[in-house]
């Protein structure tokens, strides 16, 4: 039987989670890639109006935490992204990227880990690949290129 990766394409918008937001839990929101490997976004510069432009999405990629297949698959879908962005080919962060292999990254401890359950909205294991909008078709063609 053949593993199914589920892919999540989504966007930060000020309307999302309310002008009293602020991300300290060092996942999520809290990780702007665009921005990490120079210095970390302020809370006021997480949100934008109308005349900015979106500075970064993100990946969630959903597996099943309790079948070995669906972990593997998700683990080397993960493992081939980090190669990618080691070898140079874009820049995208998720965990086992960190200054080492993307040079410059301004905290590794920031990069979210991996879920292996349900947490917050995502009813399976997932893990979370934050992308700046120049590389947003590189690493969308990457993932629809090697998910399982």
């Amino acid at each position: 039987m053949k593993t199914t990766v589920a892919l999540l394409l989504a966007f930060l918008v000020n309307h999302t989670f309310g002008a009293d937001y602020c991300p300290t839990s060092g996942k999520g929101g809290a990780y702007f890639t665009t921005h990490a490997t120079h210095t970390e976004l302020d809370c006021e510069e997480h949100y934008w109006d109308e005349s900015d432009e979106i500075k970064e999405y993100h990946f969630h990629v959903y597996f099943w935490p309790k079948n070995p297949v669906s972990v593997a698959d998700a683990l080397r879908l993960r493992d081939n992204l980090v190669s990618s962005v080691s070898r140079g080919d874009f820049v995208a962060v998720c965990e086992g990227v960190n200054s080492t292999v993307l040079p410059g990254l301004a905290e590794d401890a920031r990069v979210p880990s991996i879920d292996y359950e349900p947490m917050g909205p995502h009813p399976v294991g997932n893990y979370e690949i934050w992308v700046p909008q120049e590389y947003l078709g590189k690493v969308t063609s990457f993932m629809m290129l090697n998910r399982g």
